[in-house]
This record gives C-alpha cells, structure tokens and sequence, in this order.
C-alpha cells in the first residue's frame, strides 16, 4: 500500500510498510509540480494544479507499476490565475473552488489589490472514466 502525497515539485509515493518515499514517475513526460489536490476517483488520480502560470484540473492514469501514463486536462484557466483548489465528487462530476485568490492574502492578513477579489466560484467537470 502507497500514499501519495502532492507538493510542489511532484508526488511522492511513500510505501507504508517501508516507509520508503519515492516520487511517483512520470518518465519526464507530464509536469505534476503544484498539485493542490489529489484524490482517486474510478482508477485514476484527479490532480488540481495551483501554479502561478498554470491553474488546471487533470487526471493521472497509471500503470501497473504507478507510473502515469495519461495526463488528461479537465480544466484549464489561462485568465484569471486564481488557484483553484480543493474538490469533491458527486457521481462522475468533479465541483472544485475555482477562484481563491489566495495570492492576495499577505502574511499579516491584509488583502493586496482587494478590487481584484471576487466572490468564490465552484466549477463543475465531468470525470467519466
């Protein structure tokens, strides 16, 4: 048994049982930095990546031995790089928060460029399988 864990320069794979911590490969082929959220829905990871230049909802396919295969995008912003992030699952619909904002928040808690801050939004994609 594996827990994978998100950060912002991958996923870590982490064996249980060893406590052995591995990134989970990709072969150089998908870039899984900034993943907000991960959860396993239908044998597949749906990743929310929250990167200053890339905001996206995708799912990983993995072989047998974990290694994403399949990088699909769900959902992608371009515009407002407002870090989406956090999701649940109703059937095959993925609702997620599309727009945080979290950028604006400074370390003493005021709010840069508050004309900027919108009311929150959920987004809704369809998984399928």
């Amino acid at each position: 048994k594996r827990l994978l864990v998100p950060h912002w320069i991958g996923i870590a794979a982490i064996d249980v049982e060893t406590e052995t911590v591995k990134p989970l490969q990709t072969n150089g082929r998908f870039y899984i930095n900034g993943m907000d959220g991960l959860y396993w829905q239908n044998g597949s990871l749906i990743g929310i990546q929250g990167l200053q230049y890339l905001n996206r909802v995708v799912r990983l396919r993995m072989d047998e031995t974990s290694t994403v295969t399949a990088m699909d995008e769900l959902y992608r912003d371009g515009e407002t790089k407002c870090f989406p992030t956090t999701g649940t699952f109703k059937g095959n619909e993925f609702y997620f928060i599309a727009n945080t904002f979290v950028r604006n928040v400074q370390p003493d808690r005021s709010v840069k460029d508050p004309d900027q801050v919108k009311p929150t939004e959920i987004k809704v994609v369809e998984i399928g399988r």
